[in-house]
């Protein structure tokens, strides 16, 4: 066989061995074509999270705001007349009944000018009777008549405010106080106007409170709340008093809560807690680290449903201590979401396991 002829059959061998390599299964697994529609493609891995089981707790609703006590009823007795100082039964810190003679100005010539007027009063109503006897036989004018019942009307004015002006002279309790303050003496001279004993009554007492606007719908007249005292001392009262309009550099409503104070015990002025008591509610208790925010602002809390699908729930907080808060608005039971929330969105189907308790 010549050399050309080995040549040509080299050549040609070669070829098919390339085919053949062609052929087979290397190159069918660098195509491109798209997979088998039927082929299945790996689960779905659900995120892990843990949760707490949370039941409802029955509590007493209540708010609780900083107030101040004062007197139900604070009164300063002042003068009427220009006149001085006659007599001063009393002393400072002595309790006194409705009624009781506080203080006597000096009368002056006001019973001389009475005894008078009333001379003269009966002098015009003698006067009136003659001249309607007169008139009844025409003997005397209309005019004249009149004159002398204008005369009567004018001179009983003068009269009643004679002795109003005495009743003047003596100054009386208006109501069953203490005398707080006494800083006259007799003799002194006195004008309209002046301030002359201060008195305050504390068998009833008023914690004046500020209600936050957002609270304030709730608050009533005749409500039931408890007044909580530094010294740890409880009086109770009620609602009896609600602002209309809010102040408007805080907008919070001034409430009064009326106590009674049977034993007189010196709680004016003094500061105190208010517990406002609406009823009973069913709450939440929690770690404040488990509020958030919603896109709204308002607190709310995250928890898994019956089906293992992540939901969040406006709250309201009703209570709250330095370690907890408690929160209404929430199923009676639910499933806290407590690790794993940062990574899982509400709506999202998670695989949830309740969180492992501590070794005791």
């Amino acid at each position: 066989m010549s050399f050309k002829s080995s040549s040509y059959w080299l050549a040609l061998g070669l070829m098919i061995l390339v085919i053949v390599w062609l052929s087979s299964g290397s190159v069918s697994q660098a195509r491109d074509s798209a997979p088998d529609p039927l082929k299945k493609s790996p689960e779905t891995v659900l995120p892990n999270v843990a949760y707490r089981a949370l039941e409802a707790e029955t509590i007493a609703d209540t708010l609780s705001v900083e107030g101040y006590i004062e007197a139900r009823h604070n009164a300063w007795i002042r003068s009427r007349l220009d006149s001085s100082i006659e007599e001063i039964p009393v002393r400072e810190g002595q309790q006194v009944r409705k009624g009781d003679t506080l203080l006597r100005l000096d009368r002056e010539s006001l019973p001389t000018q009475i005894a008078a007027t009333e001379a003269r009063l009966r002098q015009k109503r003698s006067e009136l009777k003659a001249a309607e006897s007169l008139s009844g036989r025409r003997l005397a004018s209309e005019t004249d008549l009149a004159t002398r019942q204008a005369d009567l009307a004018e001179t009983e004015a003068e009269l009643s405010s004679l002795k109003l002006q005495l009743s003047f002279t003596t100054l009386s309790a208006p109501f069953d106080a203490m005398i707080e303050t006494l800083d006259v003496e007799p003799g002194e001279q006195v004008s309209p106007g002046d301030p002359l004993i201060h008195l305050v009554s504390n068998h009833q007492l008023v914690l004046v409170a500020q209600v936050p606007q957002q609270h304030i719908r709730r608050v009533r007249k005749g409500l039931p709340v408890e007044a909580r005292l530094l010294d740890g001392r409880k009086m109770v009262g009620e609602i009896d008093f609600i602002a209309t309009v809010a102040d408007t550099a805080t907008r919070t409503y001034r409430v009064e809560a009326l106590f009674r104070n049977a034993e007189g015990e010196r709680l004016a002025g003094s500061t105190a807690k208010l517990d406002i008591r609406f009823g009973e509610v069913q709450v939440h208790a929690l770690s404040p680290a488990f509020l958030t925010l919603d896109d709204s602002g308002s607190l709310s809390v995250h928890h898994i449903d019956e089906e293992d699908r992540v939901i969040e729930t406006p709250v309201e907080r009703v209570r709250a201590s330095a370690t907890q808060v408690w929160v209404r608005g929430l199923p009676r039971q639910i499933r806290l979401l407590t690790l794993g929330k940062g990574f899982v969105q509400v709506g999202e189907t998670v695989n949830a396991q309740p969180e492992a308790l501590p070794e005791a």
